[in-house]
């Protein structure tokens, strides 16, 4: 994968898939690495029991090695105050998802699902709705 491919969409073999559970993470302490959110938010999930590990079904026995761990990759923002994350399954996505406002270092996370706004140059300028739901130009 790679951040190239973050968010899309996967075909394979002729098969289209959804992309991948991916969340984001704010408000980062300075100088984080991305291995040490991982670290941090993979040992909130282990200890809480929570995720794909623990759901119905699983055996949840031991520690998940990092290779195999919930957090699939993680990627920091240049500024290194954001980090985006892709998941292995929708379960561990909902999890860390509600680690929201965990504290790492004297600093609240805010984690959640990245959105995607319209942009507005997409809205051609000269079509405006009135009052009435009637379009003017």
């Amino acid at each position: 994968a790679g951040a190239a491919g973050f968010g899309m969409p996967m075909n394979i073999g002729g098969i289209s898939a959804p992309p991948p559970p991916e969340i984001f993470v704010a408000n980062l302490p300075p100088k984080t690495t991305g291995p040490q959110l991982q670290t941090f938010l993979e040992g909130a999930i282990e200890k809480l029991k929570i995720g794909s590990k623990f759901a119905p079904g699983s055996s949840g026995m031991g520690i998940m090695p990092a290779a195999n761990g919930p957090i699939k990759e993680c990627w920091l923002s240049d500024t290194g105050e954001m980090a985006y994350l892709e998941l292995r399954t929708t379960e561990d996505a909902q999890a860390v998802v509600s680690l929201n406002e965990i504290v790492m270092n004297h600093f609240q996370l805010f984690i959640g699902l990245p959105t995607v706004a319209l942009p507005t140059a997409a809205i051609p300028a000269a079509l405006s709705l009135t009052g009435d739901g009637t379009e003017t130009a």
